[in-house]
């Protein structure tokens, strides 16, 4: 299957969109909610809505705020939040580990493949949340930097204008530069900030 993956089976020809070798398929599953969040958004400023927020699971984007967000922790149940940040006409989007997994013979596989390897990326983190201006962007943008580890990860939110929260496996937590002052840790999540 991995031989199957990657943008260079993808050719397009003005309107046309060909995959270049059988059984290849197109999942836009990794940018769907954030294409569907940026939707209702202009919808919402189309009908003159000046403040809203957009929660579809993983993926809130704000209209207007200051707006305060929980940041899923993603070593215990959804509802309990690692820390929050503030939104003012941005989205924050995150993906992990945590949610869509199953466990084989003691090893846990989660969704997030590293089409390099064919496997689950293993790069140390338990999520990544990326704030930007645009919901479908940060979609692909949190998966991106979560196969490429928090050092690669950061740097890629950094080239696309984006600020991120990486979680690592032993609990610490990665903040970028421009979120270090509208990042607030919850005293009871049990992790470490590293800044």
């Amino acid at each position: 299957a991995a031989g199957l993956c990657g943008h260079n089976n993808i050719h397009i020809d003005g309107h046309f969109i060909a995959l270049g070798k059988k059984g290849s398929s197109v999942d836009l599953g990794g940018i769907a909610k954030g294409c569907a969040a940026d939707e209702v958004i202009r919808i919402l400023k189309t009908g003159g809505i000046r403040e809203a927020l957009v929660n579809l699971g993983g993926n809130v984007a704000a209209l207007g705020g200051p707006w305060t967000i929980g940041i899923q922790d993603p070593f215990r149940k959804t509802g309990h939040y690692l820390g929050t940040i503030e939104l003012f006409d941005e989205t924050a989007v995150t993906s992990g580990s945590n949610e869509r997994y199953f466990e084989k013979g003691g090893r846990r596989y989660h969704h997030i493949i590293d089409t390099r390897t064919g496997y689950p990326a293993n790069t140390g983190l338990a999520s990544v949340t990326a704030i930007g201006d645009c919901s479908a962007d940060m979609d692909a943008l949190s998966t991106a930097a979560f196969v490429l580890g928090a050092e690669e990860g950061s740097g890629l939110l950094k080239k696309y204008g984006a600020e991120g929260v990486f979680v690592l496996d032993d609990r610490s937590v990665y903040v970028t530069q421009g979120l270090r002052k509208r990042f607030r840790l919850a005293r009871r999540s049990g992790t470490k900030e590293r800044l």
